[in-house]
């Protein structure tokens, strides 16, 4: 593989990288969670156990979005690479700045949420080496360019609609968009079975497709692990990381790996029912995934926060809603 091959490679995934985060979407590829979502353990079900002995506080956790409101986060990301071959080095900085808005189509008596995703504005911007920086402003720029383009085409289109169970698991995804799964899981990230206490722990299974040296095709099982840190009022803080339950001893593959492979925390709003704040980071140091003498380290880190601006329901029948349909908080 050429140095400009390895350049070409490194600009595309930050680009894509924009792409991805700026609509917080996921691939086909998606997690493959076990039945009911989780995976039940024999020391998740002793935790369980402990806990109806000892009498320990539980909180329930389930999202609850009511339709006709319309949810915005700030989604900020940064993220640098460094490439290194035949002692040649290039260094690659990316930042975006993107408003995604949820609206809520509909609910059923099960409490299932359909709802459609968008990306309202964006801010994009990159430098490669030591040429000029690119930057775009939907709000402010007419013409995007050109490594932009597809982004901006994005904005104000609905780029997804989603149907998602009170635990936060996709049960119907309809999507023209091919993205990239970025060690976060879906749009929702998935809930435990029951009431849980702090210091309990649940996980989702993960699937991800590479290639190795010859260009074969193969799976790598993962999984994402996330635990109840704390709660104070009604918001809960949750940490989580994916990891790779596939041994990989090769650097090829462990380099196509490195959107996936995070760590951060979610708070999540247990009375509106929904994500307040999330923050992943990533990191990846590779040596010789290309030739011997070749080194990737790529760093990036993600902040979404929930802008507190939800319109007023407007009145949107509720197929099957029942009298328990949760409302939001006004």
């Amino acid at each position: 593989m050429s140095w400009t091959t390895i350049r070409s490679a490194v600009c595309a995934a930050c680009a894509a990288s924009a792409l991805a985060f700026s609509s917080s979407l996921t691939s086909t590829v998606q997690a493959q969670p076990t039945r009911n979502g989780s995976s039940t353990s024999a020391i998740d079900l002793l935790d369980r156990a402990a806990v109806r002995l000892v009498g320990e506080t539980t909180y329930e956790l389930r999202y609850r979005m009511v339709p006709g409101d319309e949810y915005r986060w700030s989604v900020e990301h940064a993220a640098n690479s460094r490439v290194a071959q035949h002692r040649q080095s290039t260094d690659t900085s990316m930042r975006s700045v993107a408003i995604k808005t949820w609206r809520i189509l509909r609910s059923d008596s099960l409490g299932n949420m359909t709802l459609t995703h968008s990306v309202d504005s964006m801010r994009l911007w990159q430098r490669v080496g030591d040429q000029e920086p690119v930057s775009y402003d939907s709000q402010t720029d007419a013409d995007p360019p050109p490594i932009f383009r597809q982004v901006a085409e994005m904005r104000g289109k609905p780029l997804a609609t989603i149907t998602v169970t009170p635990r936060g698991e996709e049960t119907f995804r309809d999507s023209e968009h091919l993205m990239l799964q970025l060690g976060y899981g879906h749009a929702t990230i998935p809930l435990p079975d029951g009431p849980i206490a702090v210091g309990q722990r649940w996980q989702a299974a993960q699937q991800w497709r590479v290639r190795n040296e010859d260009g074969i095709a193969r799976l790598i099982q993962g999984r994402t692990r996330y635990e109840l840190k704390k709660v104070a009022g009604d918001q809960a803080f949750i940490a989580f990381q994916t990891e790779a339950l596939t041994p990989i001893a090769s650097d090829h593959i462990r380099a196509q790996l490195m959107h996936h492979l995070s760590r951060g925390y979610v708070v999540f709003d247990i009375k509106r029912g929904l994500i307040s704040l999330r923050e992943i980071e990533w990191e990846c140091k590779v040596q010789g995934h290309v030739s011997p003498d070749s080194f990737m380290h790529y760093t990036a880190k993600l902040t979404e926060k929930l802008l507190h601006e939800i319109k007023p329901a407007v009145a949107t029948p509720r197929t099957g809603a029942t009298g328990n349909t949760p409302v939001s908080d006004r």
